[in-house]
């Protein structure tokens, strides 16, 4: 099968970059974008053709803009199907997806997901909702879903969800998810040897929160990080 991933958000719509939901210390971006590059090899490991569309870190004058890029580029890629990657907000909880329309050859792939997300990581299941004017179903060709794992103002949710076992939940939906692709998913979130006491010091203290070791800090998690030692005595 030949699927087409993209990490929602991840772009700057005019000077503002796009994050997305944020909440309990998170980006909706970030899991986004590790979620993808965590399900590529899962899906190649099954023999799945595989590309990833988002236009990370890219400028646009609209929202609209770049996800007509993205679509043009699933359709380039003759998708069978296209995932759209998101975390909700709004105050729920659960897994939900949108596609076309019932009739939408996405619909029958967004219901094993949802249902697999729930089992997996034990949240409830929302089911799948029609959108047709949503701009990922409706732009491409390709059947299309927007998948949203779970709510991020859920602490919850956020609690059980990570990009490893997100990924993994959708993969298995498409064939066996090797052991050895899910350990290089954890190495993911380890620090490196040199910075381990370091890190172990800064997450016991409450000065960060034991995810994404290896990512750059923003200006506002560096200011969070400040006043949070600004605030031990």
């Amino acid at each position: 099968m030949r699927i087409a991933l993209s990490a929602g958000h991840n772009v700057y719509n005019g000077k503002y970059f796009d994050c997305g939901s944020v909440g309990n210390g998170k980006r909706e971006c970030d899991i986004t974008k590790e979620t993808v590059a965590l399900l590529m090899p899962m899906l190649k490991k099954q023999g799945h053709t595989v590309i990833d569309v988002t236009p990370y870190n890219e400028h646009f004058k609209t929202k609209k803009d770049h996800h007509i890029l993205r679509c043009i580029q699933v359709d380039k890629f003759n998708a069978d199907l296209y995932l759209d990657i998101h975390i909700n907000a709004g105050g729920g909880t659960g897994v939900e997806a949108w596609t076309y329309g019932v009739n939408s050859r996405a619909t029958l792939y967004a219901k094993k997901i949802s249902n697999n997300i729930s089992n997996k990581i034990g949240i409830p299941n929302r089911g799948v909702k029609y959108k047709p004017t949503y701009w990922s179903v409706s732009l491409c060709k390709a059947p299309a879903m927007i998948i949203e794992g779970a709510f991020i103002d859920s602490k919850s949710d956020m609690d059980k969800l990570t990009p490893k076992k997100y990924a993994a939940a959708i993969a298995e939906c498409f064939g066996k998810v090797e052991k050895e692709v899910a350990k290089v998913a954890d190495n993911k979130n380890k620090p490196s040897n040199w910075a381990k006491e370091a890190w172990g010091w800064c997450v016991e203290k409450g000065f960060l929160d034991g995810n994404r070791p290896k990512e750059p800090i923003t200006r506002e998690e560096f200011a969070t990080v400040l006043y949070r030692i600004k605030e031990v005595k």
